[in-house]
């Protein structure tokens, strides 16, 4: 999957990766392994995790960055459909 297909992934998918996020069962995917050679020689392998995934750990990362940060509460807003005035 790309990057600009995770939006429309994610609205399909999500109430069931919100689930197994919550319950504790969701699991990593396997990386891909992509050999990268070095101008100095050799080829090391490279750990390229799927689009989802990546969005997963980068958005528990930044959790985490704000609870260390003191922060309680998560507010969750719907602008475009307020009748805000």
């Amino acid at each position: 999957m790309t990057v600009n297909k995770l939006g429309n992934d994610l609205n399909s998918h999500w109430p069931e990766i919100g689930t197994r996020l919550l319950g504790g069962s969701y699991d990593l995917q396997p990386t891909r392994r992509v050999k990268i050679p070095k101008a100095s020689g050799g080829i090391p392998l490279l750990g390229v995790p799927t689009v989802l995934d990546r969005f997963i750990l980068q958005a528990v990362q930044r959790a985490q960055d704000h609870i260390r940060a003191g922060y309680g509460a998560v507010v969750d807003l719907d602008l475009e459909n307020s009748s805000i005035r």
